[in-house]
């Protein structure tokens, strides 16, 4: 915010959106010869500060102070343009002089808050809404210092006030927008995310183009799997995105990163510590020709665009690329294709000892236009019934049919498509559920975790892993001693499931039935490795590290290797 300057009585300065601002001139005359001369200065300095002429403006505040040291407009004007070592106590004093000067409250607050100390910041800014509660801007301010403090709660209270106060504020219903979209992001809540959806679209009312309000309004949309709503903000979007690149430390090799801003890529980031790794990101689903064919050098490309749900706005793209591409390429958009949910029991049918369950997909249309019993029926399924919508992952929005009565009560989201799987009961004989997670590393296996739950729907963070020492022993034996943990078959079928993916990296969740047989609940390469951060997952760090060993000495293979053209037709 620009500084609010004291001014002459004439006429009151209406213009809101500045923060640091020139006060009224004094409410009675000076009779004496002093004050006059001060009025005389300050009238000058003000035309000077006004005009922009700010050493001429300075000469004349600290000429006014000499003859006056206690003008808490000269205090408070001259404060605006003086070096930040002498604003604060400039401000301090005429504050001291009149606590209830609002201009000054507002710059102190500002200028604190560019300093970094947002505690002095809102107290100010407080301080001056106290003063005048119908301060839109002022309620933005101190939403602004909330937001970027992660005090959503807090944010979301100052910018709806602003809101309410002046409708039409676009950078408080931006702002509000981004809130409500952090918080989805940190809690989950589908509910913040619908706020978020909302706020956006009412910022873009106002400023159809607002670059950044399209691109996050399109990225919710996606990431609700609602696509062709997500097409009109999408396409606002200028092409291409700027390239992000972030030179290693300690570089040791060039890697271009074929991603989209979406919530679709595989976290690789933690398969790249960012010490050796220079990335190169490229939003390839925003990319141009022109882009494109002026990247800068590389050694290795990665296509990032791990579910297959969501790559339709990148593969075209990426499939072109790749078959031109001069280096190495980890994760071929192909085979990302292949791993979509339905194609599954195709992908993985005929391998020995693995099962797949019977799964179904169908669009919004054509679930909306009846018989859905009928259909889920007449494709061989029996219930209970899985409903999981398109694109997502984590679990969001799956719900479980028990029978064909559950499923006509199931509300049907704003999602393009659905699954329906086929439950398989996979209950252990201590009444607990198992799921285990493997992740290949250029084919071949490493087991990351084992989640046991009392829920069907397993994961790791809710299945109270921490606080039942017997949970944490029995992962520990799987990780330590696996083939002993799954069964001579199961492991066996574990790696053949990383053969028949043929992904440079990817992973699987699965459970052992009874029979030794290996359930695949999913498999493809959105699967997140890190490193634990509580003392008692410390036998997990070894099992990590080793994913990541083996995911740099590929990517030295795959380097090394000179990269064979695509055959003709390919």
């Amino acid at each position: 915010m620009t500084p609010k300057l004291v001014g002459l009585p004439v006429k009151r300065p209406s213009c809101m959106n500045a923060h640091r601002k020139m006060t009224n001139r004094r409410k009675s005359p000076r009779p004496d010869l002093s004050h006059r001369r001060v009025d005389r200065l300050f009238a000058a300095a003000l035309e000077c500060h006004r005009a922009g002429r700010l050493a001429e403006a300075e000469k004349a505040y600290r000429l006014a102070l000499l003859a006056n040291p206690n003008d808490v407009a000269v205090l408070n004007n001259l404060a605006t343009i003086v070096p930040a070592c002498e604003k604060q106590a400039l401000l301090l004093k005429a504050l001291m002089l009149r606590p209830d000067h609002f201009d000054a409250h507002v710059n102190l607050a500002s200028f604190l808050d560019t300093q970094g100390d947002a505690d002095g910041a809102v107290s100010h800014y407080q301080k001056a809404l106290l003063l005048r509660p119908d301060w839109a801007e002022g309620y933005f301010a101190l939403g602004r210092i909330f937001q970027k403090r992660h005090q959503l709660v807090e944010a979301v209270e100052c910018l709806q006030r602003c809101v309410n106060l002046k409708p039409d504020f676009v950078p408080a219903l931006f702002n509000l927008a981004c809130v409500f979209a952090l918080a989805g992001l940190n809690l989950g809540s589908k509910e913040a995310d619908k706020f978020a959806i909302e706020w956006f679209r009412r910022t873009l009312e106002l400023v159809p183009d607002l670059e950044p309000a399209n691109f996050h309004l399109a990225k919710l949309l996606e990431d609700a799997g609602r696509f062709v709503d997500a097409r009109p903000f999408r396409d606002r979007i200028p092409r291409p995105l700027p390239l992000e690149v972030v030179p290693a430390p300690e570089h040791r090799r060039s890697i271009l990163i074929l991603c989209t801003p979406s919530s679709a890529n595989t976290p690789f980031r933690n398969l790249l510590p960012q010490q050796v790794n220079s990335l190169i990101t490229w939003q390839i689903d925003y990319a141009t020709d022109e882009q494109q064919n002026a990247l800068p050098p590389y050694d290795l490309a990665f296509y990032a665009v791990g579910n297959a749900d969501r790559d339709r706005e990148c593969f075209d793209r990426a499939v072109s690329f790749t078959r031109d591409c001069p280096r190495s390429v980890l994760n071929p958009p192909e085979r990302i294709a292949r791993t979509r949910r339905d194609l599954m029991p195709e992908l993985l049918g005929g391998t020995p000892d693995v099962a797949v369950a019977p799964i179904v997909r169908l669009s919004r249309e054509e679930i909306k236009a009846g018989e859905l019993r009928a259909r889920l029926e007449r494709a061989g399924l029996v219930w209970p019934l899985i409903v999981r919508p398109f694109g997502h992952q984590g679990g969001v929005g799956v719900t479980l049919a028990q029978s064909p009565a559950d499923i006509e009560s199931v509300s049907f989201g704003e999602a393009e498509f659905y699954y329906f799987i086929q439950y398989w009961d996979y209950r252990s004989d201590d009444g607990c559920y198992r799921k285990y997670r493997t992740v290949f590393v250029d084919r071949r296996p490493y087991h990351y975790h084992l989640a046991i739950s009392k829920d069907w729907l397993v994961h790791y963070f809710s299945a109270d892993m921490l606080s039942e020492q017997w949970k944490r022993e029995e992962e520990k034996r799987f990780l330590e001693h696996p083939l002993e943990a799954l069964g001579a078959r199961a492991a066996a079928a574990v790696t053949a499931i990383g053969r028949r993916l043929d992904l440079d990296y990817a992973g699987i969740d699965y459970t052992i039935l009874p029979d030794g047989r290996v359930l695949v609940f999913e498999a493809n390469a959105t699967m997140s490795v890190y490193f634990p951060e509580e003392p008692e997952y410390a036998y997990k760090t070894a099992h990590v590290q080793a994913i990541l060993t083996g995911f740099e000495e590929m990517m030295e293979r795959k380097i090394q290797a000179p990269r064979l053209p695509a055959p003709c037709g390919a």
